[in-house]
């Protein structure tokens, strides 16, 4: 089995970006603490730790989703003037 470096050249947040961990690298301070004052066995931990990546996914998800809803073109094709599909009076080219 290979040696680990004992002195890593990254921090464990950067770790954790570069895992796409965003949300646990942003409140890793915070979610230790916690862990540490309530005494959490490592299991649990892990578990909180998936727990709130998993929320803050759904939450940026959602998010993105409405964003992109409300950028949503909202002209029909004859209002953007494509003569190909469509005629003059705005009917369906035979």
């Amino acid at each position: 089995m290979p040696s680990v470096d004992p002195t890593p050249t990254t921090t464990l947040t950067d770790n954790l970006r570069r895992l796409g961990l965003t949300h646990t690298a942003d409140d890793l301070n915070d979610l230790v603490a916690r862990a540490t004052q309530k005494r959490w066995s490592p299991v649990v931990l892990l578990e909180t730790l998936v727990q709130a990546e998993l929320k803050a996914r759904t939450r940026r998800r959602v998010e993105r989703r409405l964003r992109d809803a409300c950028t949503f073109p909202t002209r029909t094709e004859p209002e953007l003037g494509n003569s190909d599909l469509y005629g003059a009076d705005g009917k369906a080219a035979p």
